[in-house]
C-alpha cells in the first residue's frame, strides 16, 4: 500500500505541471525537498503506478509518469482515499468555524433589537423592520452559500487534490460572515512556509547557475548575521553556512588555487530533456549576480475589506450598546432577554479586546520580521557590488556549470521499449 508523505502533494504538482517527466535533481530544485526524500519519494511512486524510466550514460534517471496520477494513486490505495477524505473534513470544519463567529456575532445583534422591540424600548418602524429582514436575510443566504460551497468542494475533492493543497491563502475577496473571524484573529502566520519557499528559491538559483555557485550569491536566502565590512570575513560567514545546503542537495565543495571555496551540486545539474529548462545555458552562466534577498511577509491586522472591518465594528458596538438597555428594565424583562444581556456584553467585550490586544502584539512580531529582512537585503546588495575577489570566484564556479538533458541521446537503458528493440535500435 502507498503512504501519502509531505512530499509526495509537492511532486504531484510538478508532476502536472512539467508532463510527467521529471528527474530527481529537477525535483529537488523545484520543491526545495531534500535530494535524498526526493528520491525515495519518485522510485516509490514509479513502483506504485508503473512509471517508466530513462537512464543516461553516466548513470542519470529521468522518470516519466503516465497522465492523471493522483486518480491512479487514489484508486490502488485506501490510506489516499482516507487521507483525501480527513484533509476535507479539517478544512470545512475550519471554514465552518469562521462562519459560526460572525454569525453568531449578527444573530445576538438582531435578538437584542427584538428584546427591545418586544420591551418597547426601539420602536418598530417599518423602515427598520425591512432593515431588520434584510440582515437577517443575509445571515441565511451566507450560511446557504457556505452549505452548498461545502457541499461542491465534497464532489471535487477527488478531482483535483493538488490544487486544493495550493489554497491555503485567504481570498481577499471573502464573504462577511466569514471574514469578520479575519477580523477577531488575524489570517495566521504569513510566514509558515517561510522554509519551503527558502529552500525551494535555493534549489532554483543553484540550477539556474547551472549547478554550481558561491556562498556570497546564495547568502540573501540565508539566516546569517550582519555582514562585516571585511571582504574575506564576510565570505568565511557565508561558507560556513552552506552545510546545510550541501547536505540537502547533495553538494560537493571545490577548493581554487588561491583557496577559495566554489560549489558544486551535480543532480541539480541534470534534466529530463522532454522539455527546456527555464533558461538558456548561455543566459544563466553569464548571470553574475546574487539571488534577490528572501522577504518575509510582515504580519498585518487582518486582510479583510475595509466594509468587513467597519461592520464588524458596527455589530460589536451595537452589542455593547444596546445589551445594557435591557437592565433598566430589568424587573420587567424577562430570565431569557436578561441571560441574552449578560452573554451580549461579555461577547462584546471579547471582540473588541482580542483585536486590540492582537494590534499591539503586530508590533512586537513584525519588528524582528524587518530586521532580518534588511539584513538578507544587505548581503545582497554588498554581493552585488563588483569586486575582484567575487569576480575570481564566480569565474572558478562557472567552470564546474553545465547543463545535461537527459533526453534520446546518450540513453544507456528506457523501460518505454523492450531491452532487444533498443539494442538493434543502438
Amino acid at each position: 500500500m502507498i503512504r501519502l508523505t509531505a512530499a509526495q502533494p509537492e511532486l504531484l504538482r510538478l508532476l502536472g505541471e512539467r508532463g510527467g517527466a521529471l528527474t530527481a535533481g529537477e525535483a529537488a530544485s523545484r520543491t526545495g525537498l531534500s535530494l535524498e526524500l526526493v528520491e525515495r519519494q519518485l522510485l516509490e511512486l514509479a513502483v506504485a503506478v508503473g512509471a517508466s524510466l530513462r537512464v543516461s550514460d553516466d548513470g542519470s534517471v529521468a522518470y516519466h509518469f503516465p497522465r492523471h496520477l493522483w486518480r491512479r494513486l487514489l484508486a490502488r490505495s485506501w490510506r489516499l482515499r482516507l487521507g483525501a477524505t480527513l484533509n476535507w473534513l479539517w478544512r470545512q470544519s475550519t471554514r465552518l468555524v469562521r462562519l459560526v463567529i460572525g454569525t453568531l456575532l449578527t444573530l445576538l445583534a438582531l435578538l437584542l433589537v427584538t428584546g427591545l422591540m418586544v420591551t418597547g424600548r426601539i420602536p418598530a418602524s417599518a423602515e427598520f423592520l425591512k432593515a431588520m429582514a434584510g440582515l437577517l436575510l443575509h445571515v441565511v443566504l451566507g450560511v446557504g452559500d457556505s452549505v452548498a460551497g461545502l457541499a461542491r468542494g465534497r464532489r471535487r475533492q477527488h478531482d483535483d487534490p493538488v490544487a486544493l493543497q495550493r489554497q491555503k491563502a485567504i481570498q481577499d475577496d471573502l464573504e462577511l460572515l466569514e471574514s469578520l473571524f479575519s477580523v477577531l484573529f488575524g489570517d495566521g502566520d504569513p510566514n509558515r512556509n517561510l522554509e519551503q519557499r527558502r529552500w525551494r528559491r535555493i534549489g532554483c538559483f543553484i540550477a539556474h547557475r547551472g549547478g554550481a555557485v558561491i556562498a556570497e550569491d546564495l547568502a540573501p536566502l540565508l539566516d546569517l548575521p550582519r555582514r562585516p565590512a571585511d571582504g574575506e570575513r564576510a565570505g568565511e560567514i557565508a561558507d560556513a553556512a552552506m552545510l546545510p545546503v550541501l547536505l540537502r542537495f547533495d553538494g560537493r565543495p571545490e577548493v581554487s588555487e588561491q583557496g577559495e571555496f566554489a560549489y558544486h551540486f551535480p543532480s541539480l545539474q541534470v534534466c529530463s530533456g522532454l522539455a527546456k529548462p527555464a533558461h538558456g545555458r548561455g543566459q544563466a552562466l553569464a548571470a553574475d549576480r546574487p539571488s534577490p534577498p528572501l522577504r518575509e511577509r510582515r504580519c498585518v491586522f487582518s486582510r479583510a475589506s475595509s466594509d468587513v472591518r467597519w461592520a464588524y465594528a458596527v455589530l460589536s458596538g451595537a452589542l455593547l450598546l444596546l445589551a445594557p438597555m435591557l437592565f433598566d428594565i430589568l424587573r420587567t424583562t424577562p430570565p431569557l432577554l436578561a441571560g441574552l444581556a449578560w452573554f451580549s456584553i461579555g461577547y462584546a467585550l471579547l471582540l473588541i479586546a482580542i483585536p486590540l490586544l492582537r494590534l499591539a502584539a503586530l508590533r512586537w512580531r513584525n519588528r524582528p520580521i524587518v530586521e532580518r529582512n534588511s539584513l538578507r537585503t544587505g548581503w545582497a546588495r554588498s554581493a552585488s557590488s563588483p569586486t575582484g575577489r567575487l569576480d575570481r570566484k564566480r569565474s572558478f564556479a562557472r567552470s564546474f556549470a553545465r547543463h545535461r538533458h537527459l533526453g534520446t541521446d546518450g540513453l544507456a537503458y528506457t523501460t518505454e521499449k523492450g531491452m532487444l528493440e533498443q539494442e538493434i535500435e543502438s
